[in-house]
């Protein structure tokens, strides 16, 4: 089965829990459980990553729809990679997909976690991945670092392919 890609999307991680993914000053994390060990390897690859690029960074996450909230010790780690990207970041969006009481409830509690964080960067949580894009493009508008509107939608929309096909055993 041949997986979609788009031509400047680097899939760093994968697995069947989770994907890291950067397109060009962008990383794009896709969740559907947060375990501590994924988090960890993010934190390696994005530091590495910044220490390989200059400039700024905006970052993407999305949340499947069923994710559960991470467990303290993911927490703890999400924490520490806050700190590596928000000295270099232009923006952060938060996608908890899906609808109803739950989702909103959990879109909630991400809001005032996030008022209590020390992140001093645009942040906002969001209910689908085109008001996250929407969001995006208020606070990217160098071409070269972030792409275009369309650019990045597509960027995403790719990663979001290939993390639908991921293996599930």
């Amino acid at each position: 089965m041949e997986q979609p890609q788009h031509p400047d999307v680097r899939i760093l991680a994968i697995d069947r829990h989770h994907c890291l993914a950067a397109y060009r000053h962008l990383n794009i994390q896709c969740w559907d459980e947060t375990h501590v060990e994924a988090v960890q390897d993010n934190l390696e690859r994005l530091g590495t990553l910044l220490e390989q690029s200059t400039g700024a960074v905006a970052s993407l996450v999305i949340l499947e729809p069923d994710a559960s909230p991470p467990d303290s010790h993911a927490r703890k780690k999400l924490d520490e990679l806050a700190e590596l990207l928000m000295p270099r970041s232009v923006c952060l969006a938060y996608v908890y997909q899906g609808s109803g009481f739950r989702a909103a409830a959990i879109r909630g509690v991400m809001v005032a976690l996030t008022l209590l964080g020390r992140r001093r960067v645009p942040t906002k949580i969001l209910a689908t991945v085109p008001q996250a894009l929407a969001f995006l493009s208020e606070h990217l508008s160098d071409a070269k670092a972030f792409g275009t509107v369309v650019e990045r939608e597509r960027a995403v929309a790719s990663v979001q392919e290939r993390f639908a096909l991921r293996p599930r055993a």
